[in-house]
């Protein structure tokens, strides 16, 4: 019960224009992750949030959950597939992360928070950008595109597909080295979640190898994770 109220106090929800202000107005650095509410919050960089908020302090760096159809000033975002993360620092934009990277978000975070901290210890200028990189080429809908090579190229290419570690590595404690040999592949964690699957789903999830996979395995709980990139 504690882990959970932590979980909840660790990232603030704004759902309202109001709050979305009151954000732009803190003191140094918010990472805003902007869901979907089909899909809600990413959770896997939870514990990377909680884990530097304890290394960091809680004196310049803030987290905070915002759904994109509740708020006009996130609409550009609405119906995409891929997880954002908006970094705000004196109500301006100042880095933008797409997909649960763990490690590309740490970094982020700590060069932001850096950048931040001389900004306001030696009145430095702030590096403000725009979030140009919205092609639409993660959009969960069907959308009209342009007959550009380019844009071809890459819908044929990334694509969303479901992963499953198996019941015996997530016992053993080996989700969070697999979910990072994942990143480290080239691709995105969209979703994750731990659950114990029925005989039938495990059945149907491994009919390509009917004989091997017992009874037993469904038993156990598994994760599964969505990922967003390029399949070999």
């Amino acid at each position: 019960m504690g882990s959970k109220k932590k979980e909840i106090a660790l990232q603030v929800n704004i759902s309202t224009q109001e709050l979305w202000e009151e954000m732009l107005s803190s003191k140094g650095l918010t990472v805003v992750d902007v869901y979907q509410g089909w899909c809600g919050p990413c959770k896997p960089v939870v514990s990377l949030f909680q884990k530097m908020r304890i290394e960091v302090g809680l004196d310049l760096l803030h987290f905070a959950l915002a759904e994109a159809d509740c708020l006009d000033v996130l609409e550009k975002y609405r119906g995409r597939c891929e997880p954002t993360f908006l970094f705000y620092a004196g109500g301006q934009l100042v880095a933008v992360v797409r997909g649960a990277n763990a490690p590309l978000l740490q970094k982020t975070i700590l060069d932001q928070l850096e950048a931040e901290r001389k900004v306001l210890a030696e009145g430095r200028e702030r590096n403000v950008i725009e979030d140009e990189a919205l092609s639409g080429e993660d959009e969960c809908f069907p959308h009209e595109k342009d007959d550009g090579e380019d844009e071809d190229m890459v819908s044929s290419e990334k694509t969303c597909t479901l992963a499953i570690i198996k019941p015996d590595a997530v016992a053993h404690g080996k989700t969070e080295e697999i979910i990072m040999k994942i990143q480290e592949a080239g691709f995105d964690i969209l979703t994750s979640e731990e659950r114990t699957m029925t005989e039938a789903e495990m059945r149907l999830f491994y009919q390509h190898r009917a004989g091997e996979v017992g009874s037993s395995a469904a038993a156990c709980p598994t994760t599964l994770v969505s990922l967003f990139g390029v399949c070999l």
